[in-house]
């Protein structure tokens, strides 16, 4: 099987006694915002798919149309049965215009893999100004 990954974008994650997630204001096809150049922190879901079993080394890195705004290293321990994941509460991005956010994670041995894109967009732009 091939590795990939998918981010889950929302305004936060909580975790339970039990260890269930949850996961609050969760942004589906695109991060639609009120206004430009306000910074806006997220909270970011990423499961992994296909990995062998073992303890990988990784750089999770978001780019926004093309330009590197954040990146993130660690460690993901993947087990036989497992579907690993990790969870970052609180990124702040600053988005000035519209345009897309990418992530892609990078492996220590230089493999990387690269999740769907969503779309920021402006609320005036999607809902029309009142």
């Amino acid at each position: 099987m091939t590795a990939s990954f998918d981010t889950i974008f929302c305004d936060d994650i909580r975790v339970e006694n039990n260890g269930k997630l949850i996961l609050v204001g969760v942004y589906g096809t695109d991060i639609i915002l009120g206004l430009p150049e306000n910074p806006i922190p997220l909270a970011i879901w990423v499961r992994f798919f296909g990995l062998s079993p073992g303890t990988h080394k990784n750089t999770i890195s978001f780019k926004f149309n093309g330009e590197l705004v954040a990146d993130f290293s660690g460690e993901i321990i993947a087990t036989e049965d497992s579907i690993p994941q990790a969870w970052l509460n609180g990124v702040v991005f600053n988005f000035n215009e519209e345009g897309t956010l990418q992530s892609t994670v990078t492996f220590e041995d230089g493999t990387e893999i690269v999740a769907n894109p969503i779309s920021v967009k402006f609320a005036d732009r999607v809902f029309g100004k009142e």
